[in-house]
């Protein structure tokens, strides 16, 4: 019996797996898929969805490995467990406060002058008797 990839795709922005497929060419049948997709018309519509959100460019596709078709459905099952993308290691001290860095901006130098007011008449107002 042929062998059979197991791939899986996944998502750059969510950092999730987003589909996962068995196929005896993988490569061939994604390019298959990504025809679809880019024509608006895949049958799976949370593929869909998140391809026309995040686009071409979002997705990784990964070649996960050949298996016999007896144990396709162990492949993907362990797919949908595990992430290929690796999260980063950030660990912060609860005593420690990193303030945001704020820019200060000189005051400006020049003044406004503003017109004299030694030329100007007052409007002369008339008392109703």
């Amino acid at each position: 019996m042929k062998n059979t990839e197991i791939y899986r795709v996944d998502s750059h922005e969510t950092r999730k797996m987003v589909f996962v497929a068995a196929c005896p060419d993988g490569k061939l049948d994604w390019a298959l898929q990504m025809k679809l997709l880019k024509a608006g018309l895949h049958n799976h519509q949370d593929l869909q969805k998140h391809f026309d959100k995040f686009g071409e460019n979002d997705m990784l596709m990964t070649i996960v490995k050949k298996v016999e078709p007896k144990a396709i459905m162990k492949e993907i099952n362990k797919c949908k467990e595990t992430s290929v993308f690796k999260e980063p290691d950030i660990t912060v001290s609860e005593t420690e406060i990193i303030e945001p860095e704020v820019e200060e901006f000189e005051k400006p130098t020049s003044t406004i002058s503003r017109p004299s007011t030694a030329g100007n008449r007052r409007k002369k107002t008339h008392k109703r008797k």
